[in-house]
């Protein structure tokens, strides 16, 4: 999740979208509350991504549903 956010806004790395939205689908993969929840921005903002709000909403709530404080507000 953190290095998915890194790629994402360039931080010590070059900002590379696709990367970002890949390490994000990763982290879901292994689990990760917070991950869910990058991956819904992912698409609500289209970052990588067409967006898609319905696609968003539901990873949001998975997020939420597993914990994630920040997703329930989203």
């Amino acid at each position: 999740y953190l290095l998915a956010r890194a790629w994402l806004y360039g931080r010590g790395v070059p900002e590379d979208t696709a990367r970002a939205l890949a390490l994000s689908r990763l982290s879901v993969a292994q689990g990760s509350a917070y991950g869910l929840n990058g991956l819904a921005n992912h698409h609500r903002y289209g970052w990588g991504v067409p967006a898609d709000d319905a696609e968003a909403l539901a990873l949001y709530t998975r997020a939420a549903e597993a914990g994630n404080e920040r997703a329930m507000s989203n």
